[in-house]
Formats: structure tokens, sequence, C-alpha cells
């Protein structure tokens, strides 16, 4: 079989593009599941904000 016919070009790129869209369906979950993480941790730190500012450095830490 050659490797050069439209066939087997069209395979490769449709193969390639589902790559590429599996990888972006990848980023857009893990950035929408970090927002989330993020917005979490906010509102257990503004709850517990009478802790004071040594609650957020050791929680950095």
């Amino acid at each position: 079989m050659l490797m050069n016919t439209a066939e087997y070009l069209s395979i490769i790129e449709n193969i390639k593009s589902e790559i590429t869209a599996a990888q972006y369906r990848a980023a857009v979950h893990v950035n929408a599941d970090m927002l989330l993480l993020y917005y979490d941790i906010g509102c257990v730190i503004n709850e517990h904000k009478s802790w004071g500012n040594k609650f957020i450095d050791n929680l950095a830490a």
C-alpha cells in the first residue's frame, strides 16, 4: 500500500485533528476544575478571615 494516497493522508489528518481536539477539551476541563478549586479556597479563606493574615501565610507555606 502506498503511504501517500489521498485516503491515507486524510486518515492521518483526521487522527491529528482528533488528538488536537482531545488536548483542547482536556485543557478546558482542567482550567474549569482549577477555577472551581480556587473559588472554593477563596470561600474557605473568606469564612475564616477573622483568623487574620497568618492563616493565609500558613496556607501559602
